[in-house]
């Protein structure tokens, strides 16, 4: 998936990001100007129902994380807490996975995929890290597993690509680990760099979910839509907090699910905060937001009754 680091990589990857990003911003590429261009475009058409697809192009992922797992029981450990089927991980292919608490509610969730024989990386958003150092402590502590942060020597890319991707989160969406000025320079070349708008519209549009601190631990997985990103692997076996998610899904049904809704106001919705339904009831509350088209993904009770709001602004369904 990514290269052996080389010496300055950190500082080289992030000098050619920021001198290709502003080179497209001062308008010496057109084709990331046309880029930037359709990214508002299709993006306010999807907004009005017609399905359009995003641009094409290129993101700096920076708010993600790479966590990494390593030790000689590293996937022994992980079946226990990953919610996916984790002998199946390969180096090829990022693999939805989350874990969850006692009450089989989502503490994380991101992708996954084998960096070394004994070694799993997993993309998270960065506000977890911390979280996830306390809550997997006690039970890292009685295993040959260590848990760490990868050193800064790599980008983590969004690409909006028409065409397939091994690292492909959801046809048209893929995440790249780039750790060599070679390789990002010829993506940057196949793909013109785009407002990270696009990338935020597009996954709330396909309802993929980052989790983050702000929403951490508040939902099964069911709630966020894991299922149907193959997340959830109900033929593995224990891991924490499965007897719940797998009880949650036997009943058929649970009462919030994840909801993508269109937003008006002066200020985009706060991420984590309440939403209100008519009368004033607790409604659910925001997991993600776009601002340009004005969108968001919201985890919503299945008897909501609208008018929705959150704070100053008004939401619909989308």
């Amino acid at each position: 998936m990514h290269l052996r680091p080389q010496p300055r990589t950190a500082a080289l990857l992030k000098s050619f990001w920021q001198k290709s990003a502003t080179h497209i911003q001062q308008g010496a590429s057109a084709a990331g100007e046309i880029a930037a261009a359709d990214c508002a475009g299709s993006s306010a058409e999807t907004s009005a129902g017609t399905g359009a697809a995003a641009a094409a192009g290129l993101v700096l992922l920076d708010d993600l994380l790479a966590l990494t797992f390593t030790g000689a029981d590293v996937i022994t450990f992980l079946q226990g807490y990953f919610t996916c089927d984790c002998s199946s991980l390969t180096r090829e292919r990022l693999q939805s996975a989350a874990i969850c608490n006692l009450q089989g509610r989502v503490v994380a969730h991101g992708w996954a995929y084998l960096s070394a024989d004994d070694q799993v990386t997993w993309l998270v958003h960065r506000s977890l890290e911390e979280i996830l150092l306390q809550f997997l402590r006690p039970y890292l502590a009685f295993s040959k597993t260590q848990m760490g942060r990868r050193p800064d020597d790599h980008l983590i890319l969004g690409c909006l690509a028409g065409e397939s991707s091994a690292t492909e989160i959801t046809p048209g969406a893929a995440i790249v680990v780039v750790d060599s000025v070679a390789e990002l320079e010829r993506l940057v070349q196949l793909h013109p760099i785009v407002d990270r708008d696009c990338w935020d519209a597009f996954l709330i549009e396909q309802a993929i979910p980052w989790i983050s601190s702000d929403s951490s631990a508040r939902c099964l997985p069911q709630m966020l839509g894991l299922v149907a990103l193959g997340a959830i692997d109900f033929a593995k076996g224990c891991y924490l907090g499965q007897e719940v998610v797998a009880r949650a899904q036997h009943r058929g049904k649970v009462k919030r699910s994840l909801q993508v809704l269109a937003w008006s106001g002066e200020r985009p919705p706060t991420v984590g905060a309440e939403i209100l339904a008519g009368g004033g009831k607790a409604a659910g509350f925001i997991v993600q937001v776009a601002d340009t088209p004005p969108g968001c993904l919201a985890v919503i009770r299945e008897d909501a009754v609208p008018p929705l709001t959150q704070a100053d602004n008004d939401l619909r369904f989308a």
